[in-house]
């Protein structure tokens, strides 16, 4: 199955209540995002009156000017304490 975003909620500062296409919900902070190397582009996500502007579309979460996060990797971010994820994590490459 193709992982997807199906329902957004914004929770202000960065922060979002996903709900994926499996049916799991977890909240994401995508302020996070700004922290990685390179940031470049993220670092707008720091900024609350843009990150209060996160839609919905094509089943990942979009900001203004086409950025965007894979759903994979916002799923990573919600969940990636969870024992049971940790295989599907290094499939992804995004645990070693």
């Amino acid at each position: 199955m193709l992982l997807s975003i199906s329902k957004i909620d914004n929770l202000g500062a960065g922060k979002y209540l996903l709900t994926f296409n499996n049916g799991k919900s977890g909240t994401v902070d995508c302020t996070v995002l700004g922290n990685e190397e390179p940031a470049g582009v993220f670092n707008v996500l720091k900024q609350a009156d843009f990150a209060s502007k996160a839609s919905l579309e094509h089943g990942t979460l979009t900001w203004p000017g086409e950025l965007d996060v894979a759903p994979e990797y916002l799923y990573f971010l919600a969940f990636k304490a969870e024992s049971d994820l940790q295989e599907t994590f290094m499939a992804w490459g995004y645990r070693k």
